[in-house]
């Protein structure tokens, strides 16, 4: 019961919370007018849609909720407009890695020339080092593109390893040496959104290591341009 109130407050936090990034234009209100057709024609230029607002919620299974109950949810009740970016076991690194935030390479593998043959691949660092990482289904970053070639990359949760396969037939191509993996659908984050970035939940935790996780939402911001932004760690 306590944690159910504590997860109510904190959506009612967030509300408040974004109402304060929100900054709404005022209109000045016509001065009445004896001519009455002029009064409503003065009234009707004052009257403008109000734009609504953009959140985008960045984060894991506290964000992307059971599909009836999470806070993008109630936020989506309240009127604003509401994206999710994620996966339900995302570490931080996946966040990054998802919005563009944090790069990850393959080396040296033979993509088949059928796109009913699949290739294993072990993801990289930029300084080399072996990742634990995109382990679960998630917004984004399963269409990517390998050295010009566009494909699936997928989790085999058996063989605990990923694979790529190609979208379309080709030429069996050849990689030596490391490459970037690039997503075909990075998330498109605007000026004026606001923006939610809640991870930390499946990062494991020793002396010192909020530090990474820190630096991976920084990764998040600054890969973004993103000037709007409530930062949660949960730990």
């Amino acid at each position: 019961m306590i944690k159910k109130y504590g997860y109510y407050c904190l959506v009612l936090l967030l509300v408040i919370a974004l109402g304060g990034l929100y900054i709404y234009d005022k209109h000045s209100i016509p001065s009445l007018q004896k001519d009455t057709t002029k009064t409503v024609e003065k009234k009707n230029e004052t009257k403008k849609e109000v734009k609504k607002v953009t959140v985008n919620c960045i984060g894991d299974s506290l964000t992307l909720g059971n599909g009836k109950t999470s806070y993008p949810s109630a936020l989506a009740a309240k009127g604003f407009i509401v994206n999710k970016y994620g996966a339900s076991q995302d570490q931080a690194i996946d966040g990054a890695i998802r919005m563009h935030g944090y790069l990850i390479y393959c080396e040296n593998i033979t993509i088949p020339a059928s796109s009913h043959e699949s290739v294993n691949v072990t993801l990289y660092s930029n300084e080399g080092e072996v990742l634990n990482v995109l382990k679960s289904k998630g917004s984004n970053f399963s269409d990517v593109t390998i050295d010009g070639i566009q494909g699936v990359l997928k989790y085999d949760e058996a063989r605990a390893i990923h694979t790529f396969t190609r979208s379309e037939d080709g030429e069996l191509h050849q990689i030596n040496g490391k490459v970037e993996i690039v997503a075909n659908d990075y998330p498109t984050i605007h000026k004026d959104d606001i923006n939610i970035i809640w991870l930390g939940t499946y990062d494991r935790y020793h002396s010192l290591s909020i530090y990474r996780t820190i630096a991976h939402i920084q990764e998040i911001i600054n890969a973004n341009g993103i000037e709007k932004y409530l930062s949660l760690i949960h730990i």
